[in-house]
């Protein structure tokens, strides 16, 4: 799971576990206004800037992302929110 600031810079804030692999990255993206990107897109991104054992097996959007009166994302939250459905 990762978040992106406002300078385009993404942040890993969790994994999700893999029968083969262990744990595997997921990203969990909010879309901005008026934008629609895929999957596909958002992979092929990671494909061209990281290498291949770290590029994400999944990518997940949603519409926001959870935060504390800290201004801190709820990772637990969203674990709970969205691994289940990660897995399968």
């Amino acid at each position: 799971m990762a978040r992106r600031d406002a300078d385009g810079c993404y942040f890993i804030v969790g994994r999700f576990k893999d029968m083969k692999f262990g744990e595997v990255g997921l990203i969990l993206a909010v879309a901005r206004a008026h934008s629609t990107p895929s999957e596909e897109s958002v992979l092929r991104i990671c494909a061209d800037r990281l290498a291949g054992y770290k590029v994400p097996k999944r990518v997940i959007f949603t519409d926001a992302l959870p935060y504390s009166a800290y201004g801190k994302i709820q990772k637990a939250e969203l674990k709970e929110r969205y691994l289940n459905s990660a897995k399968g």
